[in-house]
């Protein structure tokens, strides 16, 4: 995270690691890449316990967000995954129309809208593609079910 680098300086962070500033986010295309809601400090949103918190954390970051980079944010990522039913209700007033998990899974109907499941992005492409295409949940869930008759048996 960027908490190893907020005291370094400049020349000393990785080239791959610099942060992108609101002229690299109004550059980007909207119609390739959407700007989503992730709070104001990166904070445990289940350990917010003031309106002002939450005003802050999601209302405030929200309407910077849209006015830096003249973009409607309509989609947030709770930091660290953190939530739980009174975050999701905040999340909710606040505007946001989706809001996504670090819940690894595929998105399907009916799904909760304010805790998507997300596809983790791996170095191989051969996982990404079983990922990406459900091949591998459904292998997994196969292999559980294996295991699980195995164990039954006497």
């Amino acid at each position: 995270h960027i908490n190893q680098f907020i005291s370094a300086a400049p020349s000393a962070i990785p080239d791959d690691c610099h942060i992108a500033d609101w002229n690299d986010l109004r550059s980007l295309d909207p119609n390739i890449l959407e700007i989503g809601g992730h709070t104001a400090t990166h904070p445990d949103c289940t350990q917010l316990d003031t309106d002002e918190a939450f005003a802050r954390e999601l209302g405030a970051s929200k309407a910077a967000t849209e006015e830096q980079t003249k973009r409607v944010v309509d989609h947030f990522c709770y930091p660290n995954g953190s939530n739980n039913s009174h975050v999701v209700s905040k999340v909710h007033r606040y505007g946001y129309l989706t809001a996504t998990t670090t819940e690894a899974g595929l998105v399907t109907s009916g799904a909760d809208l304010y805790r998507l499941k997300r596809i983790p992005v791996h170095d191989s492409l051969q996982l990404f593609k079983a990922t990406t295409s459900g091949s591998y949940y459904t292998l997994v869930s196969s292999m559980a079910a294996a295991l699980r008759r195995v164990l039954r048996r006497p």
